[in-house]
């Protein structure tokens, strides 16, 4: 059996084994925060990512067209935007708990997504739709805690840096859709992480920051591996095959798994222990998610 037989034969599977990766990449990558400074994680998550890429890219979906005039636009404010989805994503996780923002960022993101769309376009929302929302912020505000979040100290438990991280990404994903059209979604997201990189490196962090890395332990070399190489350059790059063979909708509906995922291991990890708001909001953000893609 062939890599491409084998792959769809149990592309279910790797799915799974997909949202795995995502869901434990948040207690990973809070840890990488104790290391270094956000700027230089920032840099090594857009180009280890970038060049893991490459070669997989070829191996699974061999693209025929590797660039287009019209994606230089997009690209700038889609590089403007990963930036400072991650500087919030980092800052959130430095000051908060993995788990909780695994549930917020990957709970609220499809209603910030689906919201801002509709607004966009000017799509009416069906009654159905209109009552995930509202669940949706409902679910929100249980799970941040906002309504306990005094103005003096907003900050203090990264729930609002998360909520910010999430709108970011929601207008990352609309601006990265027009590229898409033209050239294929992989090699715009190696042309992203490539940009966000040069950019990163340029006006925010250092060769010497850079360097220092490699002074560091087998702790944080592990973690860094798995959230750059095996999460945002391996599972991502499936993920995207898995899309084109399977359908997007049905891909994505594996996504609910990461919040779980990301809470149970962050107390595996961390010994984070998931507050009753974490559990409650995170349940009603979910069906909330389900109710806005469901046909």
């Amino acid at each position: 059996m062939n890599l491409e037989a084998h792959l769809q034969k149990y592309i279910s599977f790797y799915l799974v084994v997909t949202m795995v990766c995502w869901g434990v990449s948040w207690p990973t990558s809070k840890i990488l925060t104790n290391y270094t400074d956000v700027y230089t994680l920032m840099f090594l998550k857009f180009f280890l990512s970038a060049i893991t890429i490459i070669p997989l890219l070829y191996l699974f979906l061999k693209p025929e067209r590797l660039f287009h005039i019209g994606i230089l636009k997009p690209l700038f404010y889609a590089t403007l935007f990963l930036i400072f989805y991650n500087l919030l994503f980092f800052y959130g996780l430095k000051i908060g708990f993995a788990g909780l923002g695994g549930v917020i960022v990957t709970g609220s993101n499809p209603i910030f997504t689906f919201l801002i769309v509709a607004l966009l376009e000017k799509i009416k929302i069906p009654k159905n739709q209109k009552l995930a929302l509202i669940l949706g912020v409902i679910g929100t505000v249980i799970t941040a805690e906002i309504f306990s979040i005094e103005i003096f100290n907003i900050f203090d438990g990264g729930n609002l840096l998360f909520l910010l991280s999430s709108l970011a990404w929601s207008i990352l994903t609309i601006i990265s859709a027009k590229p898409k059209q033209l050239i294929n979604p992989i090699v715009f997201t190696v042309y992203l992480y490539f940009s966000s990189s040069i950019v990163v490196l340029t006006f925010f962090t250092s060769f010497s920051s850079v360097i220092e890395v490699f002074s560091f332990d087998w702790l944080f070399w592990s973690n860094i591996i798995f959230t750059t190489v095996i999460t945002s350059g391996i599972a991502t790059t499936f993920y995207f095959y898995a899309s084109s063979h399977m359908g997007a909708s049905q891909a994505s509906s594996y996504i609910f798994l990461v919040p779980l995922v990301a809470v149970v291991s962050s107390n595996i990890f961390l010994g984070e222990i998931p507050h009753f708001s974490t559990i409650l909001g995170g349940s009603i953000l979910i069906y909330s998610v389900y109710l806005i893609n469901k046909k």
